[in-house]
């Protein structure tokens, strides 16, 4: 072998050494959500509290993406197979939804 060889394989185990110290540093927490939230995607329901969608002020879909985003800690993909929607349209629900929330959008039901 070469010495380049060498080397370049040397750093390509100590980075595979480094990333696998990274996902054991994981913590217990993170982990439990993160099955959670794969296990509600392969159930592919769960339920919604009502008082969810008691903010008139946003739309029922914003409603639902930012409870699933933020008190269920789904990621956007999952909220897109979920509902069935691109990921791409749940960004821009949950952003819009902030924006709202914030009142940097104003309301467009009077």
């Amino acid at each position: 072998m070469k010495s380049s060889n060498i080397l370049k394989h040397r750093k390509d185990l100590t980075k595979a050494s480094h990333d696998d110290a990274e996902s054991n540093s994981e913590s217990k927490a993170e982990s439990d959500m993160k099955s959670d939230a794969k296990s509600i995607v392969q159930q592919g329901y769960f339920e919604i509290p009502s008082f969810v969608f008691r903010d008139r002020s946003v739309a029922v879909l914003e409603c639902m993406v930012e409870y699933m985003k933020d008190n269920r800690s789904l990621t956007f993909h999952e909220i897109a197979v979920l509902l069935n929607r691109d990921d791409r349209t749940i960004w821009t629900v949950y952003r819009r939804a902030k924006l709202k929330r914030k009142g940097l959008i104003r309301n467009a039901r009077r």
